[in-house]
């Protein structure tokens, strides 16, 4: 990926705006200096195409499907549906000895 002269770099962490109101989650939505979805559009262009290719998006939704599997079942991840199991009534009588 080439920068293009007098190209502000990436800069995602400094953007004040809401995320729902960003223009990489919203077309219409505000941007700031070093956005890179409006700095590098030509890039992303680029690999947006790459899913028109089927074996790219099916790697892609598998990858996808198998992130969200993981997320919700290691230590009841961040994506996790399911609360904690509370621990058993036997692990907890060996506690008290």
């Amino acid at each position: 990926m080439a920068k293009k002269k007098n190209t502000p770099l990436p800069d995602c962490a400094s953007c004040e705006h809401e995320a729902v109101k960003k223009v990489c989650m919203d077309a219409e939505g505000l941007s700031s200096t070093g956005c890179p979805t409006l700095v590098y559009n030509d890039v992303l262009a680029e690999a947006d195409k790459e899913y028109d290719r089927s074996e790219i998006l099916e790697f892609a939704r598998q990858a996808s499907d198998r992130r969200r599997i993981v997320m919700r079942t290691v230590n009841n991840g961040p994506m996790s549906c399911s609360r904690p199991k509370p621990a058993s009534s036997k692990s907890m009588s060996l506690q008290k000895k």
